[in-house]
């Protein structure tokens, strides 16, 4: 069964005024192990908020489909991947893609979140990736607003929470995706991640600092989290010609040919292809996050699939569709008759 991962770090306060060195490598305190659920109910991590309630959830029922759950502590107050005492202003995503136009939407799994003020204000942005360093380079677009009151924080059953951008907007087959950390005092978000799977190399998780400086998640110095981990921060992506399957969509090593027909009515073939064995399915989302349907295609290899979805107990509208891949997404979108 899958590896789920809790980056948890100990203390819920965050005071923005203390500055202190971040840990070098984020220790693991504490496993919990749970082997009576399928492995096909396996259900991602989430770094998530340390309260009574979650840590009941955690200790005393564990998530559905919960194999084993490490929780890290950095030493720090605050989280790796949301909000914490030194005042990170943004956390980041990077994405390797081709034949893709542009991003016209961000969806995130939030872990848990601290809603002093429902109106405080959340962006997504995206920004090019600088030749040099691998990271951040230039900001291209930032999303319309979403407030805190509209972000989906439960950890129990969760949902992705929509960042929109008025147009689809351009960008190069590498790119990175982000969203903005609450800075009103009380406010406090966290990003889910996952060990599994992630990149070798360069790192792909990132963070803007309180300086506006972007460092890694790990390179391998004490001055970052020392966590291999990925967000689930995911771009919702306008593809390009996928009329001839000798021009397919990629991205994170799931590549999509075609998605037949669109707009649909009844039901819709998917035809795609996975650079990794493990898990797949075929997942509708509407345009808030929450799940509509999904086929599941059980344990694939390496190869290319189609999959067809009925859809005709669908209301008519737009929809977001992901072929998941394990922990990875390729998100598109879909019209239904």
């Amino acid at each position: 069964m899958k590896k789920i991962t809790f980056i948890l770090l100990m203390i819920p306060f965050v005071n923005y005024a203390q500055v202190s060195v971040r840990a070098g490598l984020a220790e693991p305190v504490e496993t919990v192990t749970m082997s009576s659920m399928p492995e096909s109910f396996s259900r991602s991590g989430f770094d998530t908020i340390y309260s009574n309630i979650v840590r009941n959830l955690i200790f005393q029922t564990p998530l559905p489909g919960c194999d084993e759950v490490i929780l890290y502590s950095d030493g720090a107050s605050g989280y790796a991947a949301g909000t914490n005492q030194f005042g990170d202003l943004e956390k980041m995503q990077k994405f390797k893609g081709s034949n893709i136009i542009g991003v016209y939407q961000t969806l995130a799994v939030f872990g848990d979140k601290v809603e002093a003020n429902p109106n405080t204000l959340l962006y997504s942005n995206i920004y090019t990736v600088d030749s040099v360093t691998h990271g951040p380079g230039e900001l291209v677009f930032t999303s319309d607003p979403t407030p805190m009151s509209q972000i989906w924080g439960n950890l129990t059953n969760p949902n992705f929470s929509g960042f929109q951008f008025p147009i689809t907007i351009p960008v190069y087959d590498s790119f990175f995706v982000s969203f903005t950390i609450p800075q009103n005092t009380g406010d406090s978000l966290v990003c889910a991640t996952s060990k599994s799977d992630c990149y070798p190399g360069y790192q792909i998780a990132w963070e803007r600092r309180a300086d506006s400086t972007f460092k890694p998640f790990n390179d391998g110095t004490s001055g970052t989290w020392g966590l291999d981990v990925e967000l689930f921060l995911c771009p919702v992506l306008e593809l390009g010609n996928l009329g001839s399957v000798n021009q397919p969509a990629s991205l994170n090593g799931i590549t999509i040919y075609s998605t037949f027909p669109n707009p649909a009515k009844n039901q819709a073939s998917f035809k795609f292809g996975i650079e990794q064995s493990g898990d797949v399915s075929i997942v509708l989302y509407d345009l808030t996050g929450k799940l509509v349907t999904q086929l599941h295609m059980g344990k694939l290899m390496p190869g290319t699939y189609t999959g067809t979805l009925p859809l005709d107990q669908i209301p008519a509208g737009v929809y977001n569709y992901a072929i998941r891949n394990n922990d990875r997404f390729f998100f598109s979108r879909i019209a239904i008759q």
